[in-house]
């Protein structure tokens, strides 16, 4: 008996030293996080319940990292593989996917026995992309209905799967994406509706991460648990930026917000130091890569993290950084925009080249004349870029033409003779199908939609040629309940509701990614052709007016 109880002391000793030996580690990627969303000035007055103020207290804070991509899902990929967009290949925030030959951080910790977990909030973050790889659960269960899970419902979520780790370390990576959704509500303890804006969400995520902390606390994982918080891209007011977010390769979009909780640093109000060494976030995921190789390389890692290892790692491989915009390329209209970041210099590759010293322009407001020394400056990135295929970046015509329908579609423009599909197809969804005489008219002559038999016939006057030609089933339904005034049969009237059902969701996503700039669906994919049978909808109007009334809604 006596034998048997201290196996089972042993036996719990062996797993206490496990977990010690062996830390956890959260990674907490956000969108829209650029590095002064959270400054820690001395000043800085912070709320009661502030995640932010345990960010500057307890947390390392790196003050200049940058995103290799100003899209989330290829500076995620960045992260995971610690490799460039040019070399994982994933451009864009939708079709395209990281491929197996590419191996994951979190597949190094899955090898060394961690459960590793996943949760995203907010499109694109799918299996579909290939992101994936490595992780034992993989949660991207988000509802379409309401088009994000909240900071609070994604941290909490993650914070479940953790705990269901056992005796085991667990890895678990988060993606936040409610910063970009400046347009949803959001509440503060008390109940208490706060604006629609960047910085009500920014209140929102300050407050969810002081509950998230808490929650590690009370569950005893505070103290052996690593974290790292960052930023996947940078926010900037349209206001006062020439460029749109989209593209635009300034400092504002692309510096980043980088915090790292190590395990030993956990006394309050110990403030860490700042880490000014320049760094991507590909270089963050190889550091990750290191903190989980079986290896007894001295490379930089979060495992044994060293501030000198980082900086004397930088001094022998002071590569500049490449940063870079695929969204142009991938809504059809141009091609990838590229820069270069070597210490203070930022390099904007375009047709006509932007060279900006940091140092004395701050804002990035007044372009560097090139010539004498900074002509072979430039000549020397141009060179670099030309080696990974970079070409230099111009605004097409189709560029303008799209960022003009993005506008317009905010305001209160119309459809006209030449307005373009993609903001005649976005217009049709925000009008719910409820069009004017007018409107309808004109869509049907513009598309030429009267070619279609369910188009033609669609009147009492051509029953017989419509019940013969039409093969849609969704104008056979309206058909049925505008012209017949009669109710279709069951099968039919189940068919109309679930692809009803179908087009509300398509709808509501749709005209949140052209709310987020296209964020996560390329234009050239919206097209009227995609919803025209559901276009009968809105021939009431037209029946009117072919029954000789008035022709109003």
């Amino acid at each position: 008996m006596v034998k048997v109880i201290l196996a089972i002391i042993t036996a719990l000793s062996l797993v206490a030293c496990k977990k010690s030996l062996q830390p956890n580690y959260i990674v907490i990627t956000t969108e829209k996080l650029n590095s002064k969303a959270v400054n820690c000035h001395e000043s800085d007055i912070f709320s009661k319940r502030s995640g932010f103020e345990i960010l500057c207290s307890e947390f390392y804070r790196f003050t200049q990292a940058y995103t290799p991509s100003i899209q989330a899902l290829p500076a995620f990929t960045s992260l995971l593989t610690g490799l460039y967009p040019y070399s994982h290949n994933v451009r864009f925030n939708s079709h395209n996917t990281l491929t197996p030959e590419f191996k994951t951080f979190p597949e190094e910790a899955l090898s060394l026995g961690y459960r590793t977990i996943f949760v995203a909030s907010s499109p694109p973050f799918f299996r579909k992309s290939g992101i994936a790889q490595g992780f034992e659960i993989f949660d991207d269960n988000i509802i379409p209905d309401l088009g994000s899970r909240t900071f609070r419902e994604t941290l909490q979520l993650a914070l479940d799967y953790s705990k269901e780790s056992d005796t085991k370390p667990f890895l678990t990576v988060v993606q936040l994406g409610d910063l970009k959704y400046t347009f949803k509500e959001t509440q503060n303890d008390l109940g208490e509706v706060r604006n629609l804006s960047y910085e009500s969400q920014l209140e929102a995520f300050d407050e969810s991460l002081y509950y998230f902390f808490q929650d590690l606390k009370k569950s005893d994982f505070w103290d052996n648990t690593k974290i790292i918080l960052l930023g996947l891209n940078g926010h900037l007011s349209q206001d006062l930026e020439e460029d749109p977010e989209y593209f635009n390769l300034n400092s504002a979009n692309t510096q980043v917000a980088l915090f790292f909780k190590d395990n030993k640093n956990n006394k309050i109000n110990f403030k860490p130091n700042s880490i000014g060494t320049v760094l991507s976030l590909k270089n963050i995921g190889q550091m990750l890569f290191n903190t989980f190789k079986a290896s007894t390389s001295h490379e930089s890692n979060f495992a044994t993290f060293s501030e000198t290892e980082i900086e004397e790692e930088k001094k022998i491989n002071p590569e500049p950084l490449v940063i870079e915009s695929g969204w142009a390329k991938w809504q059809n209209v141009g091609n990838i925009r590229a820069a270069i970041l070597d210490n203070s210099y930022l390099f904007i590759n375009d047709t006509t080249p932007q060279l900006y010293n940091k140092l004395t322009d701050n804002q990035e407001k007044y372009p560097q004349p090139i010539n004498g020394t900074t002509k072979i400056q430039v000549d020397s990135y141009l060179q670099a870029l030309e080696e990974k295929n970079f070409v230099p970046f111009s605004i097409t015509p189709e560029l303008k033409r799209l960022l003009s329908d993005i506008h317009a579609l905010n305001g209160k423009n119309s459809l006209t003779q030449s307005s373009t599909e993609f903001f005649d197809y976005h217009y049709v969804l925000a009008k719910n199908l409820e069009l004017s005489a007018a409107e309808t008219k004109l869509l049907i002559s513009k598309y030429h939609l009267e070619e279609n038999p369910c188009f033609a016939y669609f009147s009492k006057s051509h029953k017989n040629e419509f019940l013969k030609k039409c093969k849609s089933k969704k104008a056979q339904f309206l058909f049925n309940q505008y012209i017949l005034k009669q109710p279709s049969d069951k099968d039919l009237r189940i068919y109309f509701q679930k692809n009803w059902l179908v087009y509300n969701l398509m709808k509501k996503v749709h005209l949140e990614n052209v709310k987020l700039g296209m964020d996560f669906i390329p234009a050239q994919n919206l097209r009227l052709s995609s919803i025209q049978n559901y276009l009968y909808q809105s021939l009431k109007s037209i029946i009117a007016i072919q029954n000789g009334e008035s022709g109003s809604n």
